[in-house]
């Protein structure tokens, strides 16, 4: 890893769209805070994408295909929510990724994600609400990030149930938007 740049996308080919895949595993509904409008929930934010320039043969190095790496020494996406009800990143976990010799990313950080939802209690105790974790780049367009699903849906292998809430359903939906002030641009 002697001179990686881990501020820079890390593609060959600087018009090269990186494709970072997302996984959302929901273990936990934390609170649901209906006078201040903000869903917390435990998460972990599956991300997988392909670094090229972190890249090896493993014939040259003793038939090692696959390494543990500190998430703070390579890239990472800036996959943030935009619906965020505080400062989203302080709650990000600085755990390892794995790092495949074909240059392939996998990094799933636990996290703690607060966001704005509109609460309506109109039919308090049997209200159902639907509250959305929008998530994507901060700073790149698509045409340098292409966020794409990694699974069809939210995983809810490890969810602990809540007391208070049920989950009648999940979905998970890409959309694109174009923004007028950055359209184009990359």
């Amino acid at each position: 890893m002697v001179n990686y740049e881990k501020a820079a996308r890390p593609v060959v080919n600087a018009s090269t769209a990186m494709t970072v895949k997302i996984g959302f595993v929901l273990t936990q509904i934390a609170s649901v805070d209906e006078r201040n409008q903000v869903l917390t929930v435990n998460v972990w934010l599956e991300q997988e994408w392909t670094d090229e320039v972190l890249v090896w043969d493993p014939a040259k190095f003793g038939g090692i295909e696959m390494i543990i790496v500190p998430s703070t020494k390579i890239w990472l996406p800036d996959i943030v929510l935009y619906n965020n009800a505080d400062d989203y990143n302080k709650n990000l976990m600085p755990v390892n990724v794995v790092l495949q010799h074909t240059g392939n990313v996998f990094w799933s950080p636990p996290t703690k994600m607060r966001s704005t939802c509109k609460i309506d209690t109109t039919y308090f105790p049997f209200d159902d609400q639907k509250c959305l974790l929008k998530l994507g780049s901060w700073i790149y367009d698509g045409y340098q990030l292409d966020v794409v699903k990694r699974k069809d849906n939210v995983d809810m292998t490890d969810y602990m149930e809540s007391g208070e809430w049920v989950i009648i359903n999940t979905t998970m939906v890409r959309n694109v938007n174009r923004y007028a002030c950055c359209e184009g641009k990359g």
